[in-house]
């Protein structure tokens, strides 16, 4: 008998596991109880810091130009066109509008450490557009990020977006720089 006990309990353990592996495949109906569902994002407070840093430097850059008196209009993603100005003459002036701004931080070359910061904070942007519903590509490794000189962007997934959207966007998922490192 105590051997028919042993094969008992044998299959009522095995039957146990089938069944443990069995629900945790199906899955049930609550987001919460789903292994694979995130938390919800929740942007890094130096995403709201950057969104300000671009919208200071965006105000900057078109008060000096109208100080200069040159001629403009900014679409909604902040691309500038010119208008009845030599188009090098006003380049040079938002150039020197946006040096005026920056100071030291222009066309500086990020540090191996601000690198892998600005890494760390590309990550967040990719978390912060795929809970704006894109599907973001896996991103490069932090090494090859630090090779490159910060040239990988979670943007390159969002693809068809139209300007008012990335408008949006660029004030929620901001791009990392070196203004808020």
């Amino acid at each position: 008998m105590r051997h028919h006990t042993s094969i008992a309990a044998r299959l009522v353990v095995a039957a146990a596991a089938v069944l443990a592996l069995a629900s945790c495949s199906a899955g049930t109906d609550d987001p919460s109880d789903d292994a694979t569902s995130a938390a919800p994002f929740v942007a890094p407070g130096w995403m709201a810091e950057q969104a300000q840093a671009n919208e200071d430097l965006v105000a900057h850059q078109q008060a000096c130009l109208t100080e200069r008196g040159i001629s403009f209009t900014v679409d909604k993603t902040g691309m500038y066109t010119f208008a009845g100005d030599d188009p090098a003459t006003a380049n040079q002036a938002l150039t020197e509008c946006t040096k005026e701004f920056l100071g030291d931080l222009y066309g500086a070359a990020p540090t191996p450490d601000q690198l892998r910061e600005m890494y760390t904070r590309a990550l967040d942007v990719r978390l912060c557009l795929i809970n704006e519903g894109f599907d973001i590509d896996e991103p490069i490794s932090e090494e090859a990020y630090v090779d490159s000189g910060g040239r990988w962007s979670a943007y390159e997934g969002v693809g068809s977006a139209s300007q008012e959207r990335l408008a949006e966007l660029y004030k929620t998922c901001p791009e990392p720089d070196l203004t808020t490192l």
